[in-house]
């Protein structure tokens, strides 16, 4: 047998079963998978070119060259191995519900391309946004290469939390003025507190934020992949540019990553100690930019007011001082837990070496033994059970779930006049009056309008939409005067809500496929998620993700990221029982 043909057959056997690799060999479609994982975690946050000028472009560039050269190569190997493979051992591959939803996805975006009066700008997408359906294909692509060929080596974690920390520390020294690779040079003020770091916009950047920061927080409170004191000094440098980046929709992504993780530390004691030191490194984040911010006033840019009602409020203090008591108390009561463990364990060896000694043991003396374990952990206060703790969390989370529900009904009798929305948290950020053109940033006249576009749809168009990314064409087409009043002149690439995009770009058929992954996602996390701790992980990132993209949108920089978060986790369910 030839050395081609050996090797045909060994990578065949591989990809169509699955079988586990030694560590220190990988598959040529996982060294492919590897440095596909390794140029967009680690070099594409970090690569530019002609400073912000060319941001938007050269990223998109670099993602679509990379990502296109590499799938091709891969989908090139597959089938060359397809080939020499005898029809006879050819297996069906098996398809999970979530690949199912990227598929229907994915015919669902094709479709729109094909039925839209847009084809050659479909295929591309708008200016500076390329996120047609050539993108669309490439997210789909990294999707099964990942979730294919993954592997579980640790060392992407690593790349990409490296090229984390550089980010965050670039992007932190902007908001002090101090640029270390000159990105700011000839460029103002007043534009210099829209773009910061090695990804440009803001809202990019927050995008970038609300997909690899959660990932670090499910790593540090249940995993240990990477090294905890790391882990958490990463995390601070997160935080900290994360309340100094400038958008708030980065409070939405994060805060549905902290109440998610909340859900299990309630009822895991080792959890909660680690979700609660979660809490005190993003709070010292806050509080020790705050008073930077205060020593140097002349270096701090004009940052949204929420943004410094985080960092330089009064508020946080006290959360700040009950957080760390409850913190302490909880590093007591683990200690008595752990004291119960030893004597347990005691009490069991010294029963076990009684059993030794006698050829039978009485009836009687099991219970004895048995009960002073329990006796002994009886004297912790029987309001901390188990039974406590899910009863409390019930209770807690019912509460937040009325308050999202009231926030809605409080914004609608703002709007309509019938209360004064002008003080409070939320009256001070002018979220509450949703009639007001200027709401979130000009978002609340462009969902208006993006939804009474969708309302003046033909049938088909409803069903399919206009297009990969043509939200651009349509309104140019058909809305151009309203267009140029409402944005002065400027192009509405987009709703700036990912998934009312999504319903005008691909109609109800693509939007409810589009939906399906991210909730198929993170279904098949939470099933699986005691098999690879992990998962955790990556759920709260597309949560966050979610959450985040609710007032963001689809773009070269987070996308593809998210797709690698699905497909890596979609890995981990794939192959539960291979070693770490």
């Amino acid at each position: 047998m030839s050395a081609k043909k050996h090797m045909g057959k060994s990578a065949n056997k591989n990809v169509r079963k699955n079988t586990a690799v030694s560590p220190a060999s990988l598959t040529l479609p996982e060294c492919i998978v590897q440095v596909l994982l390794a140029a967009l975690l680690g070099i594409f946050p970090l690569y530019y070119q002609n400073k912000y000028y060319n941001m938007g472009d050269a990223k998109y560039q670099f993602f679509k060259t990379v990502t296109f050269i590499l799938l091709i190569v891969l989908a090139a190997l597959l089938a060359t191995d397809k080939l020499i493979t005898p029809p006879k051992d050819w297996k069906k591959p098996k398809l999970s519900f979530l690949d199912s939803a990227v598929l229907a996805y994915t015919a669902a975006a094709i479709l729109s391309w094909i039925f839209s009066p847009f084809k050659s700008e479909a295929w591309i997408g708008s200016h500076e946004w390329y996120m047609g359906l050539l993108s669309q294909l490439l997210f789909v692509g990294i999707y099964f290469a990942v979730s294919r060929f993954c592997t579980r080596k640790k060392w992407p974690l690593w790349i990409m939390g490296a090229s984390a920390a550089v980010v965050f520390l670039i992007a932190y020294l902007h908001r002090f003025k101090i640029d270390p690779l000159g990105l700011y040079e000839n460029i103002s003020d007043h534009y210099q507190v829209l773009f910061l770091g090695t990804i440009g916009q803001a809202t990019w950047y927050s995008s970038y934020i609300a997909v690899v920061l959660p990932v670090i927080m499910g790593i540090y409170i249940q995993d240990e992949t990477l090294p905890r004191i790391l882990t958490g000094c990463l995390l601070f440098l997160g935080f900290c540019s994360a309340v100094t980046q400038n958008s708030d929709s980065i409070y939405v992504g994060l805060g549905l990553a902290f109440l998610f993780l909340l859900w299990f530390a309630m009822v895991n004691p080792y959890i909660w100690k680690q979700y609660l030191e979660l809490c005190l490194i993003a709070l010292s984040a806050a509080k020790f930019t705050g008073i930077l911010q205060a020593a140097f006033p002349e270096r701090v840019p004009e940052l949204e007011p929420l943004s410094l009602m985080i960092t330089k409020g009064k508020g946080g203090w006290p959360v700040f001082v009950a957080i760390a008591g409850v913190y302490v108390l909880t590093l007591y009561l683990l200690h008595r837990l752990k004291q119960t463990a030893r004597i347990s364990s005691s009490y069991k060896e010294q029963t076990v070496a009684e059993d030794k000694k006698h050829t039978s043991v009485t009836q009687d003396s099991v219970p004895q033994t048995a009960s002073l374990p329990v006796t002994y952990a009886g004297s912790l206060p029987p309001i901390l059970s188990y039974k406590f703790f899910r009863r409390l969390r019930a209770i807690l989370f019912a509460l937040l779930g009325i308050g999202m529900l009231l926030v809605p009904i409080v914004m609608w009798l703002v709007s309509t006049g019938r209360i004064s929305g002008s003080s409070g948290i939320l009256g001070s950020t002018g979220y509450l009056n949703f009639d007001d053109k200027s709401w979130g940033s000009g978002r609340g006249q462009t969902w208006s309008y993006c939804v009474r576009i969708f309302s003046e749809y033909p049938p088909l168009m409803k069903l399919f939409g206009c297009g990969p990314d043509s939200l651009t064409f349509y309104s140019e087409a058909y809305h151009a005067a309203e267009i140029q009043a409402m944005w002065n002149g400027l192009k509405l690439t987009n709703a700036h809500n990912e998934w009312l995009t999504a319903l005008i770009n691909y109609g109800l058929i693509g939007a409810a496929a589009y939906l399906s992954v991210f909730i198929l996602a993170t279904i098949r996390m939470l099933k699986n998620r005691k098999e690879s701790p992990i998962l955790l992980a990556a759920a709260a990132a597309v949560l966050s993700y979610a959450g985040h993209n609710f007032f963001c949108y689809q773009q070269a920089v987070c996308t593809p990221l998210i797709f690698i978060v699905i497909g890596a986790a979609e890995y981990l369910c794939r192959n539960p029982k291979q070693k770490r």
